[in-house]
């Protein structure tokens, strides 16, 4: 594997791809502009995304905000998902929880996934490991903007 002259990122790809280990979705993580790392969803259309929750990649590094040409954002996966509590949930993602709570529940189920069984809060799914999030300097990214 070799970086890309342009990539503006030291992370490799592979390295970032991972499953949340409180809901089993899929995240990606990747480099914000401020040397932080986040755990970001799949792309989403922007249209419905509360502007506070839209990040976007650029060369491999995350921003916040729309992505300006396709019309396409990010969610920081620890906004969305099913297995902490969101007090304050925008009425536009309640959808998506919801959608993502049935999967996990659904992966549960089958015995193909064995969630943590205490209550998180957005916090904790954005830094899972306490000693890793120190290592790199993760803060919650609902926080960050």
């Amino acid at each position: 594997m070799h970086l890309h002259r342009s990539n503006q990122t030291r992370l490799l790809r592979r390295l970032a791809a991972d499953r949340c280990k409180y809901c089993d979705t899929p995240i990606e993580w990747f480099e914000r502009y401020d040397s932080l790392r986040i755990p970001l969803s799949p792309e989403f259309p922007a249209g419905p995304v509360p502007q506070r929750m839209q990040w976007h990649l650029a060369k491999g590094v995350a921003y916040p905000g729309r992505d300006p040409f396709t019309g396409y954002c990010r969610i920081p996966h620890p906004a969305i998902c099913p297995a902490a509590e969101h007090p304050d949930l925008p009425e536009e993602l309640q959808d998506v929880v919801a959608r993502l709570a049935v999967r996990m529940r659904g992966r549960i189920d089958r015995g193909e996934f064995a969630p943590y069984i205490e209550p998180v809060i957005e916090e904790q799914v954005a830094s899972p490991d306490p000693d890793e999030a120190s290592k790199y300097g993760m803060s919650s990214p609902t926080t960050a903007h």
